[in-house]
């Protein structure tokens, strides 16, 4: 196991849990190697979009492969159904909400870094303002 709480929680949970967290290391894995990240662990930045040796933008074949990988048949999925329990269920949160905090990073670092991406953020933006 991954170090989950043991006791506290229904056995269903647990695994939920442990699937969740799998799956999150996965796609932080995947996405590290997307941004060129020295390591999937994490580093400590002082801009927002600062992740260490971050290309230009990734190509179409990368984006091509995410959306085939779990980051992207699976996760989407995952992530809506866990938003109620991660609600009124604090283990949730709490053994997740770092692992959920750097996926979000690494996939904010690589959108900000690929121009076609922040072009179409910024079209949907203006759209959305009027």
């Amino acid at each position: 196991t991954l170090g989950l709480l043991s006791g506290s929680v229904p056995p269903g949970w647990n695994c939920l849990l442990e699937y969740a967290q799998m799956l999150l290391l996965h796609s932080i894995e995947l996405l590290t190697k997307l941004v060129g990240t020295s390591s999937a662990a994490g580093t400590e930045t002082h801009a927002p979009y600062a992740v260490h040796g971050t290309s230009a933008g990734a190509s179409q074949m990368d984006f091509t492969a995410l959306r085939r990988s779990l980051v992207g048949s699976i996760l989407p999925s995952l992530v809506t159904g866990l938003l109620p329990v991660f609600a009124y269920q604090p283990v949730f949160a709490k053994r997740l909400m770092k692992l959920v905090t750097r996926f979000a990073q690494l996939l904010d670092a690589l959108c900000h870094n690929n121009p076609e991406l922040r072009s179409i953020d910024t079209s949907y933006i203006k759209y959305r303002l009027g």
